[in-house]
Order: structure tokens, then sequence, then C-alpha cells
């Protein structure tokens, strides 16, 4: 094999094994999805549900304590509630903001793959 052959052989190879480990979820750094925006009104009440994913090796889903953080605007972040999961993985929170702002939210369930909201409350 010729020496610009060989060498597009190995940037082929590269190229492959870069792709598998962005796209394989052991070890791999996990990417954050997009935070869902909302608007609501003052006074209403907002509600997520969800459910964890299953545990590596097991067939059950993660169960435990998901938490809620919470900050307005650029202030600092705070935990807002927990909640438990339930048999299945399952979860659900209620939260009802009481002033006017941009509220934004980390939900943390015990599988850690956080969901994020940004709460528009005009």
């Amino acid at each position: 094999m010729n020496a610009p052959a060989r060498r597009s052989c190995y940037a082929v190879a590269a190229l492959s094994a870069a792709a598998f480990a962005a796209a394989s979820p052991s070890g791999a750094a996990r990417s954050v999805p997009a935070p869902r925006t909302v608007t609501m009104a003052l006074g209403s009440t907002f509600t997520a549900n969800g459910q964890t994913g299953r545990l590596t090796g097991h067939g059950a889903r993660a169960v435990g304590v998901v938490v809620v953080r919470g900050r307005w605007g650029d202030g600092p972040w705070s935990v807002l509630t927990t909640v438990r999961t339930d048999r299945q993985g399952r979860y659900r929170f209620s939260l009802r903001p009481h002033r006017r702002g941009v509220l934004r939210l980390r939900v943390t369930p015990p599988d850690h793959q956080m969901r994020q909201f940004v709460l528009h409350v005009v």
C-alpha cells in the first residue's frame, strides 16, 4: 500500500473511532438536552412528569430521590423541592411561582439524566 492510501486508511479509522466514542454512552460525558421553555401566568402551576432510565446491566429503572433546583435570573441555585420516584421510576412535581421573571429549573433524577426548564412568569 502506498503512503497516500495508508494515510487515508488511518484517517478513516481515526474518524470511525471518534464517531464510536461520541456515540457510546459508557464512559462518555452525557450531553444535557436543551431546556424546555414555558411561558406562564403569575400564580399558575407548572407540573412536570418524568421517568428514569434503566440501570446498566439491570432490567429495573432507577428509583430514588429527584432533586429540583431553581434560580431566578442569574441568582444562586437552590433546591426548590424533592420528590421520590415510584417503583417504575416515574415522578411528578409541581411548582407555583409567586413572582414574575425567569425561573430556570434543573431536574436531577436518580439516573442523573438531568432535564432543564426555563419558566417565563408573566
